[in-house]
């Protein structure tokens, strides 16, 4: 057979190409092939869905998290750790002896009186319970009760002052659909700075340059918002804002990215320092009318464009009435197909209005703020 010789890719010709190539796969080649490091750097990448968690990175679909896990020094572990390690590990940091930070610890007297009892309780219940029954309050105790054994150990030790039963490590995976790899390192440091370390192997400045990411949505969990510093200098939300952003708790008015989205949905949340984006979309399962009238008091002394828009979904349902709202006239404005009735607000601004009115829908009554130019809605 006759081998000839195959020109490389020109440096244009593999740009177009790696405009097509998913965001982990770039991120994978460019930890095995050095040379290929410096055209994924400086190349632009997409990413259609990114979500921030405290542990995680989920991108499109890849997942890179970080856990711990607890291995035994001698002998097997105990049944309470091996059902933990099988789900991934824990997600909150731990102490040598593996209570979770802020967790309250119960005396060794009381957990061993706690655990008799639930023994004595459970020997009981099974004296009477048929094969089926029997297998569901196994499950049940062991579901309640299983760690009990491993703290009144730890407790034992730690009081001894003597070594933990156990050594910990981080463990950071990644998922995809094609691969899984693990990566196993000691636990020294916290969750957040085994994070820290991974981010900046996937956005770091040496990995990613600014400005070369396009994102359309990206979703922030909670306690999340640290790390969103890491990525939106590498974020091109300014020529490709993003379709939707939505967090979880926090507050994110000081993050120019926020306001670049078509829409921002906030799940919990403060309503006055809510967001700089332009449509603001709430779910909430908490909803006091005195939130309500605070928000109207920000809109209407603050800086917020003509077109601001906000809606509020309340899981129960229940708002209250429109008409009670100080100093606020009854009118309509132009919807889609019918007029849209509302109650109007006067803005600071002599040349903007405050428009607050109900959207129905099947199952879902959505509260609604907009701002108008002065004269929008006509008295109803």
């Amino acid at each position: 057979m006759n081998s000839t010789h195959k020109t490389p890719l020109s440096y244009l010709c593999a740009q177009t190409v790696l405009n097509y190539v998913d965001f982990s796969l770039r991120t994978t080649l460019s930890k095995k092939c050095p040379g290929f490091a410096t055209l994924h750097k400086f190349s632009p990448a997409r990413i259609q869905r990114l979500s921030l968690n405290k542990n995680r990175i989920e991108f499109d679909h890849t997942i890179y998290g970080v856990t711990i896990i607890r291995i035994r020094k001698e002998g097997e572990p105990s049944e309470h750790v091996k059902g933990m390690n099988s789900k991934g590990g824990w997600e909150c940091d731990l102490d040598e002896y593996g209570f979770a930070e802020g967790e309250r610890i119960y005396s060794v007297d009381d957990l061993e009186k706690t655990l008799a009892r639930a023994e004595m309780q459970l020997e009981k219940d099974l004296s009477t319970a048929n094969p089926k029954a029997a297998e569901a309050i196994k499950k049940n105790f062991n579901r309640e009760h299983r760690d009990k054994s491993d703290k009144i150990e730890a407790l034992k030790l730690k009081a001894g002052n003597l070594p933990s039963a156990y050594d910990q490590y981080i463990r950071m995976v990644v998922i995809s659909s094609k691969f899984k790899t693990v990566e196993y390192v000691k636990y020294t440091q916290k969750l957040h700075k085994a994070m820290e370390y991974l981010m900046s192997k996937i956005f770091g400045h040496s990995i990613m340059s600014n400005k070369k990411i396009i994102v359309g949505y990206l979703t922030i969990e909670d306690g999340a918002s640290v790390y969103l510093e890491t990525i939106s200098p590498r974020i091109n939300y300014e020529d490709h804002p993003l379709n939707t952003i939505t967090t979880v708790g926090g507050n994110y008015v000081e993050f120019p990215i926020v306001g670049s989205a078509d829409l921002h949905v906030i799940k919990g949340g403060d309503f006055i320092n809510c967001s700089n984006a332009l449509r603001v979309h709430f779910k909430i399962d908490r909803f006091h009318v005195d939130d309500f009238y605070n928000l109207l008091e920000y809109l209407k002394k603050g800086n917020c464009p003509t077109g601001k828009h906000i809606s509020i979904i309340y899981v129960y349902m229940i708002f209250f009435a429109l008409r009670s709202i100080p100093n606020s006239v009854r009118g309509k404005f132009p919807g889609d197909k019918n007029p849209i009735k509302c109650y109007t607000v006067r803005h600071g601004n002599p040349g903007k209005e405050i428009n607050c009115f109900f959207v129905r829908k099947a199952l879902i009554t959505e509260l609604h703020i907009k701002i108008h130019p002065r004269g929008f809605a006509t008295k109803y």
